[in-house]
């Protein structure tokens, strides 16, 4: 869905990141709430978001709302705002967004779009873009209706359900002697408090006449697990995965605290395999669940008021791209200009550019900077043959992979730009541009462009348009011009003559069409006689004979009003169909009323169609504004129509086998992101050596390095880094850190490492206790 906001005008943004999203144990009509916030551009109002992650009954939706807290110290009990929902990717764009305006937003009140989201959209068709490592990223952005919020804010929280996962094998002894319909249990306890959560049970059905089936019960012993996950795998005699079966489990009523797996197999099928399945008569099975037992973090990470460009740390390293990071450097550098050693001098101004930078992205560049040329010995490249507005969209392209509000001048401009120094990505997107907005108008122009650039993919296109628009193309005065010019050219396509070793199949197949438009002038309109027809002949503009003949008639009389009616007969057997427009001429030629539709002569008894020109039109109404319509008692009428013969060519216009060059060069596009490119192109510089006098300076190396260490965490080094996040204020690496100690706390609080810290750093121990305990 298109963006929809707030660009114009301050607003307050509040940006919610729901961590394990997947294991949200919500029904139908429970929410999820997101912390709450208040927005001292808005009277001081409190506010919460709140998902509905399964509105059922609906449909299967996620429910997306906006609610005004009724505890709120601001005696506003009514304000009116707008508003807009967005969930968001990793790289800061919008996936889905829907606003609203002009909403009373009142104490205690709550209101948003309950089928905002299919389930099956953000779980499954494009879970990556939506939880990227299972995060849901919510926007709210709210504004006063009246235009008067005075500053703009931002505040980002963050909502954590806390998830574990167990994975344990449980060996069934004995399995040839267990009793039919006697269940056995398998405890699965909590790795932290060594606490019962769930219990597994086995039992086999069947008998004597019956197929043995292994059934397991899952069951939740805790009341707080909320949902859980399962797979239960059986294991070879080598504890390799065999057969399994998972499934997902809702604990949320105390009706529903277990949940019923069944096996393909049966103890019939794995006793005559007990060889593979049954050493020493010990059936071995995994169990592999992760289980959520709610919310265990809820905070607010960041406030910002009045600054549009402070996003917090921790926001940036959860983009999970770096080359999000990369290209939003990388435009600052563009348009700051900072450090820049080089300046392109185009018709009437100069852009500063790094020559690093220019290197990455053209051989061209990089071949004149690092020559004995002229450029290469001072920090100015005369490009005057460009315009200003040619070399700024090149150049920001370079840096970002952007090209912005492209026009066909501008990326005829930008494509020539491209080829000379051999962008070939951004060639690839002017060239794709020109296809999808090839028209009759400027197909020869596109054609004689592509010939002169060497271009085969867009003039293999040009070609197949024009063949395809034939008639509008060849009948133009631009295609006449081509002749004179370039007849070559022209014969080239035409015949689209190029057969060679690498060659395709095209086939065509023509209708025959001819389009007529001509004026007919109803002489003395006022003296018609009622019910008597006047007929009007349409010819064929080739051969000047009659195809079809528009009658006009008037119906009514003294009691009602005289109809305009006009019909249209097939003359010619040979025509199929007709499209026609009838319109009223005023004075001064221009159009007025008008009916338009299709007729059919694909039948004897067809071979005419009434039609009403808009049935209002009456000569009753013509006479009285007979200065407008009637000059000398004569009613103009215009009629356009295009009629269809059938098939008049069928024919093979080209065989091409594996042309390459026709093909665009899908491969570097195909990257997803040129920034990548850019990014390939400058590990090259690096590795070469090339300028390096220039130092960059990568912001993502702390996340990388932050990421290894969360990677990495052990109950021997998490005291460590605990130290490390605290020194530099990580407060990502510092959360995960603490949620290890959390879930390890014994083994953590035991050690050495631990007792240190409480001598070194008492104050961040002792509250790193308090809230262990308290959790």
């Amino acid at each position: 869905m298109a963006a929809v906001g707030c660009a114009e005008e301050k607003c307050f943004t509040f940006t919610w990141k729901l961590e394990n999203m997947s294991y949200c144990w919500q029904n139908n009509k429970e929410p999820i709430f997101s912390p709450k916030f208040v927005v001292d551009a808005l009277e001081g109002t409190k506010w919460r978001l709140s998902l509905y992650p399964r509105r059922a009954e609906v449909g299967n939706y996620i429910g997306y709302f906006l609610n005004r807290d009724k505890d709120c110290s601001s005696g506003v009990n009514d304000i009116e705002i707008n508003y807009v929902l967005s969930f968001m990717a990793a790289d800061g764009s919008v996936l889905q967004e829907y606003k609203a305006i002009n909403r009373i937003m009142s104490k205690d009140k709550g209101e948003g779009f309950p089928t905002f989201v299919t389930r099956n959209k953000v779980f499954f068709k494009e879970r990556f873009r939506f939880l990227p490592d299972d995060t849901l990223t919510a926007r709210c952005r709210m504004w006063r209706s009246d235009g008067k919020t005075t500053e703009d804010g931002k505040i980002y929280a963050r909502t954590r359900i806390r998830v574990e996962s167990r994975s344990v094998g449980w060996n069934i002894e004995k399995f040839s002697q267990l009793e039919p319909y006697k269940a056995i249990t398998f405890p699965i306890n909590s790795t932290k408090e060594n606490k019962q959560l769930m219990n597994l049970d086995l039992y086999l059905t069947g008998g004597q006449k019956f197929e043995e089936v292994l059934h397991f019960k899952l069951t939740a012993v805790d009341r707080k697990i909320k949902m859980s996950t399962i797979q239960l795998s059986l294991l070879d005699n080598a504890g390799g995965k065999t057969e399994c079966v998972k499934g997902e489990v809702w604990f949320n009523s105390p009706e529903n605290l277990h949940r019923q797996l069944t096996f393909q197999t049966t103890r019939n099928r794995l006793m005559a395999a007990k060889d593979v399945y049954l050493l020493n008569d010990v059936l071995s099975v995994l169990c592999e669940c992760t289980f959520s037992t709610g919310v265990v973090l809820g905070e607010i990470e960041a406030v910002h008021c009045n600054d549009k460009d402070s996003i917090p740390e921790q926001s940036i390293a959860n983009l999970a791209d770096e080359l999000f990071v990369l290209k939003v450097n990388l435009r600052s550098s563009f348009e700051e200009g900072f450090m820049s050693d080089v300046k392109l001098k185009a018709k009437t101004c100069s852009f500063p550019a790094h020559k690093v930078i220019l290197s990455a992205r053209s051989p061209v560049f990089k071949a004149m900077f690092s020559s004995d040329m002229r450029e290469s010995m001072c920090d100015i490249v005369d490009i005057r043959d460009m315009d200003d507005d040619t070399v700024r969209r090149m150049l920001q392209f370079m840096y970002t992979a952007d090209v912005d509000d492209l026009g066909w001048s501008s990326a005829s401009d930008l494509y020539a730009a491209a080829d000379k120094y051999e962008v070939l990505t951004l060639k690839e997107k002017c060239s794709c541009y020109l296809k999808a907005n090839l028209r009759p108008s400027n197909a020869c122009e596109a054609l004689i462009f592509s010939d002169l650039h060497q271009e085969e993919g867009l003039k293999h296109a040009v070609q197949d348009f024009i063949l395809k628009h034939s008639w509008e193309v060849m009948n133009s005065d631009e295609w006449k011009q081509l002749m004179e010019t370039d007849l070559k050219l022209a014969a080239e396509t035409m015949s689209d003559g190029k057969t060679t070793q690498n060659e395709r199949i095209y086939a065509r197949t023509r209708l025959g069409a001819e389009k007529r438009s001509a004026v007919w002038n109803i002489d003395e309109f006022s003296e018609i006689e009622l019910y008597q027809a006047i007929s009007f002949p349409i010819k064929s503009s080739a051969l000047n004979e009659e195809l079809m003949n528009l009658d006009l008639c008037l119906t009514g009389g003294q009691n009602f009003e005289e109809v305009l009616h006009f019909k249209l007969t097939a003359r010619d057997p040979e025509i199929k169909m007709s499209t026609i427009q009838l319109s009223l001429l005023d004075n001064a030629g221009g159009k007025t009323e008008g009916v338009n539709v299709e007729v059919w002569f694909n039948a004897p008894e067809n071979l005419d169609r009434q039609l009403s020109l808009m049935s209002q039109v009456t000569r009753n109404r013509l006479m009285p504004t007979k200065h407008v319509y009637l000059p000398n008692d004569v009613l103009s009428v215009l009629c356009e129509c295009t009629f269809f013969t059938g098939v008049v060519l069928e024919e093979i216009d080209a065989v091409r086998y594996g042309d390459k060059d026709s093909i665009p060069e899908k491969p570097l596009s195909n990257l997803a992101d040129e920034v990548s490119v850019l990014k390939i192109n400058l590990r090259s510089l690096i590795k070469e050596g090339f300028m390096s006098d220039v130092k960059l300076k990568v912001l993502t190396l702390k996340e990388k390095c932050s990421s290894y260490l969360k990677a990495n965490l052990t109950s021997s080094n998490a005291c460590a880094l605990f130290i490390l996040a605290d020194l530099h204020l990580d407060v990502g690496l510092k959360h995960v850190v603490y949620d290890f100690i959390l879930k390890h706390s014994w083994e953590v609080m035991k050690s050495d490492e631990w007792k240190q810290m409480m001598e070194t750093d008492p104050k961040l121990a002792a509250e790193t206790m308090h809230i262990t305990f308290k959790e």
